[in-house]
Formats: C-alpha cells, sequence, structure tokens
C-alpha cells in the first residue's frame, strides 16, 4: 500500500504534531483541517483515501460532528479520533458507519497505520461488495425477465395476430370499396348518372352492409390490441428499469401494475388477481427495478403455489390479493396474498434462507426471498414477513419506512 493520502480534521497543535510524527515513515500523506466545514470542503477538492475525525471541532461536537460529515460524504472511510470519556460516542460513530476509532494520546505508529491500512481496504471491499451486490440484483432481474420471455411473447403475439388479420381484412376492405368508388368516379367524369339497379348492384358485390358493420369492429379491435402491446412494452421499460445509485421517488402502485402485466402469464391461468391500492400512497423513496424484482417474486411464488391446488383444465382458480396501504406509524405496506398451497411449519423458519425451495428441479433456485430480503431490509431499512396456513394460502407484506422518504404528488415518479 503506497502513496495514501490522509486528512485529519482536527484544530489542536499537539494533536496534528503527534499524527503527523506516527503517520511519518509511513505510506500515508497527511494534510489538515482545523474545522468541520473547512474538513467538507477540503475532501470535496481533494478526495483523501482517509478522514481521521476528531469530534470536538470549533464549529461541532460529538455525534453532530460525525453525522454532518457523513451526510455530505458517506464514500469516503472515517476513523473517529476520541478522548477516553468520549468512548461510547466513538462506537456509536461506528455503527453508523464509520469504519474504526482510536484513543487521543494512547496509540503507537504502527497501531495508527494498521487502522488506516484496515480502515480503507474495508472500505474498498464494501464499495466492491455494493456494486457486485447491484451487478447480482440486475443479472437476477434479467433472469427472472428471461424466465418470463416465453409467456411475454406469447401476451405480444396474441394482439399482434389479431392486428395482422384485421389489418388484411381491411386492406380486402379496401379493394372491394375501391372498385365501386373508381366505377362511380367514372360515371361522374362521363356526366352519367348511375342507374338504381346498378348502384344496388356495386353496394352488394362490395358487400357494404356487412364492411360498415365489421370496418368499424376491427378498427376498434386493432386499437385495443395496440395499446395492449405497448402497455406491455412499457411495463417491460419499467420494470427494467437500471439499478440507481441513489432512491428516488418511486409510485409503488404503479410499480405493482407494471409487475403485474409483466408476469400475468405466469398467473392468468391459474389465479384471478385483485387490487386494493391506497390512493393517498405517497411516492416513496426507494430502488425502484430492486423493488420490481421482489415484486416480481412474491407473484410469482404465489402464482406457482396456486398451481400447486388448482386444476386449471377444469376451469378453478385461485385468487392473489395485492394491495397497498399508509400505516398510522408511517410506513408504507406493501401486501400480496394468495390462495395457495401455504407454507408448511418445518419450512417457515427458513423461506429467507439462501438458495432453500421447496419447488421441483429448473423451477426455483432458492434465491429469490433471500435477495427480496436483502433488498426490503439491508437497502430500504424495511421489513418483510408473511403469514401461512398450510392449504390455504400465505400472505407477504412489506413495509417500507415513509416519513423520511415522502415526495409530494407533484414530485416526478419513476416512468
Amino acid at each position: 500500500m503506497t502513496g495514501f493520502q490522509v486528512l485529519l480534521i482536527g484544530n489542536s497543535p499537539a494533536q496534528v504534531t503527534s499524527i503527523e510524527r506516527l503517520l511519518r515513515d509511513s505510506p500515508f500523506s497527511c494534510t489538515v483541517a482545523p474545522t468541520l466545514a473547512a474538513g467538507i470542503a477540503r475532501v470535496t477538492e481533494e478526495r483523501p483515501d482517509l478522514v481521521l475525525l476528531d469530534l470536538v471541532l470549533p464549529d461541532s461536537e460529538g455525534m453532530a460532528t460525525f453525522r454532518t460529515f457523513w451526510s455530505h460524504r458517506d464514500d469516503i472511510p472515517v476513523v473517529i479520533l476520541t478522548a477516553l470519556d468520549d468512548e461510547a460516542v466513538a462506537q456509536a460513530a461506528v455503527a453508523g458507519g464509520a469504519q474504526d476509532y482510536v484513543m487521543k494520546g494512547a496509540i503507537n505508529a504502527r497501531a495508527l497505520q494498521r487502522v488506516a491500512r484496515y480502515a480503507i481496504e474495508r472500505h474498498r471491499f464494501a464499495v466492491d461488495r455494493r456494486a457486485l451486490e447491484q451487478q447480482l440484483a440486475q443479472s437476477r432481474q434479467l433472469e427472472a425477465i428471461g424466465q418470463l420471455a416465453a409467456g411475454i411473447a406469447h401476451e405480444i403475439n396474441t394482439p399482434t395476430q389479431y392486428v395482422s388479420d384485421n389489418a388484411r381484412f381491411l386492406c380486402d376492405a379496401f379493394l372491394d370499396i375501391t372498385k365501386m368508388l373508381e366505377e362511380l368516379r367514372r360515371s361522374a367524369a362521363e356526366g352519367a348518372s348511375v342507374p338504381a339497379a346498378k348502384l344496388r348492384r356495386m353496394l352488394e358485390q362490395a358487400d357494404t352492409d356487412y364492411l360498415l358493420e365489421e370496418i368499424p369492429r376491427a378498427l376498434h379491435q386493432s386499437r385495443d390490441g395496440l395499446g395492449r402491446i405497448t402497455r406491455i412494452v412499457q411495463a417491460m421499460k419499467a420494470f427494467s428499469h437500471p439499478s440507481l445509485e441513489e432512491k428516488v421517488p418511486t409510485d409503488l402502485n404503479q410499480a405493482l401494475e407494471t409487475t403485474l402485466i409483466v408476469t400475468s402469464n405466469e398467473w392468468k391461468y391459474v389465479a384471478e388477481v385483485t387490487t386494493a391500492f391506497d390512493p393517498e400512497l405517497p411516492l416513496v423513496a426507494c430502488f425502484p427495478g430492486e423493488l420490481n424484482q421482489v415484486f416480481l417474486n412474491l407473484i410469482v411464488n404465489a402464482a406457482h403455489a396456486i398451481a400447486e391446488v388448482v386444476t386449471p383444465d377444469a376451469g378453478a382458480k385461485g385468487r392473489i390479493t395485492v394491495s397497498t396501504a399508509l400505516l398510522p406509524d408511517g410506513n408504507a405496506e406493501i401486501r400480496i396474498a394468495d390462495t395457495g398451497c401455504g407454507i408448511t411449519n418445518e419450512n417457515r423458519f427458513r423461506v429467507f434462507e439462501p438458495f432453500f425451495t421447496t419447488k421441483g428441479v429448473g423451477k426455483g433456485t432458492g434465491q429469490g426471498l433471500a435477495i427480496a430480503y436483502n433488498i426490503i431490509v439491508k437497502k430500504h431499512r424495511g421489513t418483510i414477513d408473511f403469514e401461512s396456513t398450510p392449504g390455504q394460502g400465505t400472505s407477504f407484506f412489506i413495509r417500507l419506512p415513509v416519513a423520511n422518504g415522502a415526495f409530494s404528488p407533484d414530485s416526478a415518479p419513476v416512468p
């Protein structure tokens, strides 16, 4: 490890001298900022590899010092400098994101350099891990789309087929009408009137009564089919939204509608879907692409659970209920319930366990709910849980904090 820059944010001359002495003849070079404001400005300009942050500064003190710095630059590893009576505060800072803490005047050169090395390495490892998690989430999302591709192709192919059939019909109808119009135009050009008997014969040959009835129907059906294709394509675009580095205001109701469209071929043969969306639910700050992945996993799992207990060939269907609500405690709740096979008592404690699945070979990897738990709990600071009765069904409910991430209706949601 060579050539790394350390920024000391502290104003004690003795402390500055001590830190510079401890880092002498090491891979670390040290610069100093005497106040928190100066330190924040310095990291913006220079972006050091590590910050040594004194919690007692002329313009800030205690945990407020760390929180203020962290709110500006949480992408730089921080080691807290603390007095002996500040240890509890330093530990709280570490719990809040700092890499480590050291006691002022109670550390030697080797220990400080080791702390600095480990802090930088841990931070880089965390950055690499987050990047891998984002890649995994995106890969899992694309994998899910791939698994649904055949069904989506079918959903698009059906309206495409009858739009194509209607287009052929309209072309033939236009030829029949064109023959009649050409005859009328020729008669008009010659200044001759068309006998009533001939006109009736022309109308009968063109089958105008049939065309007047069927052409509007074909146009209406084609418009509906093209609208359906448009909705599916837009849903795919929204569902495939790339992973973002920051949360954005998102309409959870629309996200669920989108996922229901994308997954329709999974559930429409085995279940009826009922939605009960809270129209007053505010936009919520989240990672929309990853939430879509969670919703997809739960809806597809619900369809598979229902398929275990119904017989589609006999016309039997189960029910999937998707609802949202703004709870009194300030959380947004999403519930996805099914009337499927339920979760047995011996499996209920393993559902969020990586690679655990009760599905047959080729139907599940056991990663869906584990990834869902990571996305909801770790990335969104929310909760995910379920209630289940074997043989009757399962309800999953997700709660996401709204208080710190709510937006007004005028905010622009993710498309």
